[in-house]
């Protein structure tokens, strides 16, 4: 859940380049973590993760460098711990316990019965998921928390660019982002009004949205895509008022919001 914090208006900071950045409604700094541990564990059971030894928590946040300790002490499966897909992998892994199927990760190799353990050690920050290879709904998440400090590379009414006026469907902009967004994710989603999608209600209409995941230090080129409802509305009306806010989450700690006011047309 995103802390709330005050607005801060950033129109008196930003006046020498408001023609070239856009309107700036407001920023939210990220809540500032403490400490992470250098260590967690997880155990498996049949069929789940037990995070730290509690069958209520599947996700752990841990320091840069840290190690964590896999086990699956009893049950009549087979399980192992698998970081699937394209997401960040741990800096190494070893098996301590229990039949070896192959180099690990996944550890182990195969899914293996009751008795195995073994430990991976995770030097980067990131958001590391994992899942056992024979019982795919059983995942869990390491957080590895990175060095703190603001994600933004700057005062955010520099870092984020945004043109106010805009042609075309998509929302076009750049963010700067510092050493501490490394491994961290960008979200980028754009809203306009009920009454300009020809709807009922008050509350703003999400329309629009990019992630972005494992951030690198430098500078983030993004085009957010408008949906389709809201292109029908862009014709009609031959332009679209956007709220756009760019949430930057760095491994570990709370969001930085920046949120900006675009027209978009056709």
């Amino acid at each position: 859940m995103r802390t709330s914090y005050p607005k801060v208006r950033l129109r008196r900071l930003a006046l020498p380049i408001a023609g070239a950045l856009g309107a700036a409604a407001a920023v939210v700094p990220g809540a500032v973590a403490g400490s992470a541990p250098t260590s967690a564990s997880f155990t498996a059971y049949d069929y789940g993760w037990m995070a730290n030894g509690s069958a209520a928590r599947t996700r752990v946040t841990i320091a840069r460098g840290s190690t964590v300790t896999f086990a699956y002490p009893s049950g009549r499966s087979e399980h192992n711990a698998d970081f699937f897909g394209t997401g960040p992998k741990p800096s190494g892994c070893t098996q301590t316990a229990g039949p070896s199927s192959g180099g690990v990760p996944p550890l182990p190799r195969q899914p293996t019965s009751a008795g195995w353990s073994g430990t991976c050690t995770f030097n980067a920050p990131g958001t590391y998921t994992f899942h056992c290879d024979l019982h795919h709904f059983m995942t869990a998440t390491i957080v590895v928390q990175g060095t703190g400090g603001p994600p933004l590379a700057g005062r955010p009414s520099r870092a984020v660019s945004i043109r106010r006026h805009q042609r075309g469907t998509a929302v076009r902009g750049v963010v700067r982002l510092s050493n501490a967004a490394t491994g961290g994710r960008l979200e980028v989603d754009l809203r306009t009004s009920a009454k300009a999608l020809g709807r009922h209600g008050r509350r703003p209409v999400r329309v629009g949205r990019l992630i972005r995941t494992r951030l690198k230090p430098g500078t983030v080129r993004f085009a957010a895509r408008l949906d389709p409802a809201a292109k029908r509305a862009q014709r009609t009306a031959g332009s679209l008022a956007l709220t756009v806010e760019a949430i930057v989450t760095p491994p570990g700690f709370g969001p930085t919001s920046v949120t900006r006011r675009v027209r978009l047309r056709p």
